[in-house]
């Protein structure tokens, strides 16, 4: 906006004018004013021939993009947030806080320094640091000729700083899934693996889907998919599963209808869990053992019974009395 100008009088050149004056009152002020005539900002009119080639659709794609962006301000709140008391006394906290933690940082540096240890961050800056120096990087460059990198969806910048020295000319083999990254409190971005897998490729490299599952079979894969790719969107990777399923459903749900007390509901749930259980080894249910390659029936030692936490496993019941009282039928749990 700061860069195109059309003719004197061209309706463009008048709107591209109010949005410059709207996006120096942001600043000050009169914010909401200024959100209010951005988002008022009409397109319509003008003419090509005013403005230099190009710059006509640049200056309405960027008055698109302003109103795009504070739209979407709008809908998160950030555009009505106002500073209070919180905000006021971590103002005047901040330089306390700033020297208490250069205060810390260094106590702790000096503490290391003195027992001859370095904690994992200390790792990676002092790595990075020795291979600053071109002999350390000829030294690995001449030892290794392959990396594989495992989980490189939780690098992190000085990893991967450090994993480009270190690599130097050898070839490099990255294995990871951007929706596993759970490092992100430590500076990990998945954006580094989608850049060095870009790399690679441009490089001659391939990129190779690991889409095959040997855990699970295909009607479990099939109903997973289902699922995710609803959930995921644009980062769903279908699988596909390395042998078929048994017959009948993959998955199953039922609803416990509202029961009361807890007691006998969690008494109702864990008696149908029970007769599902009974159903699979009476079958008998066939199961892949992958050590025999082969499928066989089903045994207890097979299932599991996974549960939020060990509350769930002993119910809560009433006490004994309770239940004489109400002559009910449901069983007295021990404590």
């Amino acid at each position: 906006l700061r860069t195109c100008s059309g003719a004197p009088g061209d309706r463009l050149e008048a709107v591209r004018a109010q949005a410059l004056a709207h996006l120096a009152a942001l600043e000050g002020d009169g914010q909401t004013g200024a959100v209010d005539g951005l988002l008022d900002l009409k397109l319509t009119g003008g003419s090509a021939k005013a403005w230099a080639d190009g710059e006509f659709a640049r200056v309405k794609d960027a008055v698109k993009t302003l109103r795009t962006h504070l739209e979407a301000a709008q809908k998160t709140g950030l555009l009505t947030l106002t500073p209070s008391a919180a905000d006021e006394w971590l103002a005047a906290a901040l330089p306390d806080l700033r020297e208490a933690f250069k205060a810390v940082r260094e106590t702790l540096t000096r503490l290391n320094r003195q027992a001859g240890v370095l904690d994992f961050a200390a790792l990676e800056v002092s790595a990075l640091q020795d291979l600053q120096d071109p002999a350390v990087r000829a030294h690995y460059h001449a030892r290794w000729r392959a990396y594989l990198i495992d989980e490189a969806q939780d690098t992190n910048p000085v990893q991967a700083e450090l994993l480009d020295l270190l690599c130097g000319p050898a070839q490099r083999t990255l294995v990871g899934d951007e929706k596993q990254s759970v490092y992100g409190f430590r500076r990990a971005d998945p954006a580094l693996f989608r850049a060095a897998g870009a790399h690679i490729v441009s490089s001659g490299g391939a990129a190779v889907s690991l889409d095959r599952s040997f855990r699970t079979h295909a009607a479990l894969v099939d109903t997973t998919n289902r699922v995710f790719a609803s959930l995921l969107g644009p980062l769903h990777s279908p699988l596909t599963a390395d042998r078929p399923g048994p017959p009948g459903p993959a998955v199953d749900a039922w609803h416990l209808e509202d029961i009361k007390p807890k007691a006998r509901a969690r008494a109702a749930e864990a008696a149908h869990l029970a007769a599902q259980v009974r159903a699979l080894l009476d079958g008998p249910t066939l199961i892949y053992d992958p050590r025999l390659s082969a499928e066989r029936p089903v045994r207890p030692g097979d299932i599991a019974v996974l549960t939020r936490g060990w509350a769930a496993l002993r119910p809560a019941a009433a006490p004994c009395w309770t239940r004489r009282k109400r002559a009910t039928a449901w069983p007295c749990w021990p404590p």
